[in-house]
């Protein structure tokens, strides 16, 4: 299932300092997905300051507490998109990006509630 990504923040945040706001970014996940999104639409992001923090569900409240900007992965935060607490920091589309998610199964026969579970999450997949 890929992955859409896109810089987010508190609506408060992108009106007063979203400019030079800090980057906030997961340490689990490095900053590659800044890098890509600033790779493609060619914004230099080096005056930003970058806030490492443990992770990235906690980057996600950063963001919607208005400390700063996160990397979106709108499959990850598309309630908070849908709730108006997050919106697109910058006039940038969405980037389809490499990132993506995967179902990976044990060898063999799976169980009735495995299998159950994979096509359900198969099923909604196709739907978005």
């Amino acid at each position: 299932m890929p992955e859409v990504i896109s810089p987010v923040c508190s609506p408060a945040f992108k009106a007063s300092q979203v400019h030079n706001g800090a980057l906030l970014i997961a340490t689990s996940h490095r900053p590659f997905e800044w890098t890509d999104w600033s790779g493609h639409y060619q914004v230099d992001l080096k005056h930003h300051p970058r806030v490492m923090l443990h992770d990235y569900n906690i980057v996600v409240e950063a963001a919607v507490a208005g400390q700063g900007i996160a990397m979106g992965r709108h499959r990850l935060i598309q309630r908070r998109l849908d709730d108006g607490s997050l919106v697109e920091a910058f006039d940038w589309p969405p980037y389809h990006s490499e990132i993506g998610y995967w179902l990976i199964a044990a060898q063999g026969p799976a169980s009735d509630a495995a299998r159950c579970f994979s096509e359900w999450l198969k099923d909604i997949c196709r739907d978005t």
